[in-house]
């Protein structure tokens, strides 16, 4: 999922089964294992990209259809790591 072009490979597979109806970014990690208070600042720009982008781009892949259809359902899920 870090890679931009992961949604599409996603989305092109699961539509086989039919259109997406529901969406669970469930995500969580941390590069390095240890309390964010001793984390190195060099390591965030990998958290964020695990964390958030990563349920950015896929909220963007499935949003439109799910717009088009006039249903669907979005969950994100975060947890700590470890």
């Amino acid at each position: 999922m870090l890679e931009p072009q992961s949604p599409a490979h996603i989305l092109q597979a699961a539509e086989e089964h039919g259109p997406i109806a529901i969406l669970v970014n469930n995500v969580g990690g941390q590069r390095g294992r240890r309390f964010f208070v001793d984390s190195d600042p060099e390591t965030w720009q990998g958290d964020l990209d695990i964390n958030l982008v990563t349920t950015l781009r896929m909220t963007h892949a499935v949003l439109p259809g799910m717009i088009e259809r006039r249903t669907g359902r979005i969950i994100n899920i975060g947890q700590p790591p470890g």
